[in-house]
């Protein structure tokens, strides 16, 4: 744990310690040679990890992949250091080999350590990619359903305007008409029976 600042409150610092403790984001700071100098449970086990210890002496490069590695020294790190602060999505590496998208933000102090706040987000990334599946669906249900309708609701628009003009058969024009808005409620039940069980 580190020491209490000069000059401040002490129970406010605590807290800030155990808000930092009980927040579901991961949270580190790293010393300047970009080490592991702090981090909270909720980083530990977002990657994978019980315990704190295995990320102490280690830089944060232990939580990503080869190539995002590189974009971290070619780009974000780069970015951090110019700026004072970065933020954007990334990439993360567990313990196990798995990956999972993070959004990310960090920040360098006066002193010249960073502080990263870290949050998985691979439920909302996967609730996107459902709603996006979803959208499409909905989308060419669409397409097929103006389609299909076309030709019946061509057919009863035509009997309705004879009918109006009053035609010597206004019986068999009822029963056209009548037999094309027929379709058209076939069509859009079958349609929803479908999207109904795309939804399934």
């Amino acid at each position: 744990v580190a020491p209490v600042p000069a000059g401040t409150d002490h129970a406010d610092y605590e807290a800030r310690a155990t808000a930092i403790e009980a927040s579901m984001d991961g949270i580190a700071v790293l010393a300047p040679d970009e080490t592991y100098d702090y981090l909270n449970q909720a980083h530990a086990e977002m990657y994978g990890y019980d315990s704190r210890t295995p990320f102490y002496e280690e830089t944060w490069e232990m939580c990503y992949e080869p190539d995002e590695r590189e974009r971290f020294h070619e780009e974000i790190m780069p970015t951090l250091y110019e700026e004072g602060s970065w933020r954007g999505d990334a990439t993360g590496v567990r313990r196990d080999g798995s990956t999972f998208p993070q959004e990310l933000s960090l920040s360098l102090t006066p002193d010249g350590r960073v502080v990263g706040i870290v949050r998985d987000v691979t439920d909302r990334r996967e609730r996107e990619a459902e709603l996006r599946a979803r959208a499409e669906r909905l989308a060419e249900f669409s397409r097929l359903l103006a389609h299909d309708l076309r030709n019946p609701l061509a057919v009863a628009r035509a009997n309705a305007e004879f009918l109006e003009m009053e035609p010597d058969d206004p019986e068999a024009r009822l029963d056209a008409l009548t037999e094309s808005l027929d379709r058209v409620e076939e069509l859009v039940s079958d349609a929803l029976g479908d999207a109904k069980a795309g939804e399934g």
